[in-house]
């Protein structure tokens, strides 16, 4: 006689396809096309350089019908690589391709060596050296305290050099401090901590006047007056 087996099982789902990954400061935010709008997605996750290659390697972290997730529990200064599989939400068939994408938090860089220094009655000199990550810097100045927030004080410069020479509308023998931080203006991103410094502008009256006239020198404060030993200018 002539026999014969018949062996039946579920169509495999289609493999998703457009895997993205872009790491932010508080996530890593996934996206992706799914093989059928009705199909479910799973996501599992390797910390290191190496991602899952079958699903039941490294952790899960979603199983999820939407096209998007955001991991908000990977840790700063870690790198994780991530896979995905379609699966077919009525049958359970699980996709034989799957797709990788690995990457860490972004991080946007705190400038370092700020130094606010040189005042005169009307100016100090701020200076500093930006961080890898970001192409700018933000820099926010109070009278007596530093800024703590991007809220606090008064912004003075957003921009891309390593020196700033600060002479808007500051009083003379006054405490100004100042707050900077790292920026990216293409994801209009922030370094999470910021740093210090301060100084205080000079008294006038302390100054000869030859020192006074030379320490108004170029900052178009002709309008104000400095009372010297020797007279008033």
């Amino acid at each position: 006689s002539t026999g014969y087996v018949l062996a039946c099982g579920a169509i495999p789902a289609a493999d998703p396809e457009d895997f993205t990954l872009v790491g932010n400061q508080s996530s890593i935010d996934l996206s992706w096309t799914k093989g059928h709008s009705s199909y479910r997605t799973i996501i599992r996750r390797l910390e290191g350089t190496v991602p899952p290659n079958t699903i039941d390697q490294g952790i899960l972290i979603s199983n999820t019908d939407t096209s998007s997730y955001s991991d908000t529990t990977a840790e700063a200064g870690k790198n994780y690589c991530y896979s995905i599989w379609s699966v077919n939400a009525s049958t359970g068939a699980v996709s034989n391709g799957y797709l990788s994408q690995c990457g860490t938090l972004y991080r946007v860089s705190l400038p370092t060596n700020f130094t606010a220094s040189n005042p005169t009655a009307s100016s100090i000199n701020l200076s500093w050296v930006k961080g890898t990550v970001g192409d700018k810097v933000v820099i926010r100045r109070s009278a007596g305290t530093a800024p703590q927030s991007l809220s606090e004080g008064v912004e003075i410069y957003r921009n891309s050099a390593n020196s700033y020479i600060d002479n808007n509308s500051l009083n003379f023998n006054t405490s100004y401090c100042y707050s900077i931080w790292g920026y990216d203006s293409i994801k209009d991103q922030y370094s999470e901590s910021f740093a210090t410094a301060c100084n205080t502008t000079t008294d006038p009256s302390s100054l000869t006047l030859l020192n006074a006239i030379d320490g108004m020198k170029g900052t178009g404060n002709g309008d104000k007056t400095a009372t010297t030993g020797f007279a008033e200018i």
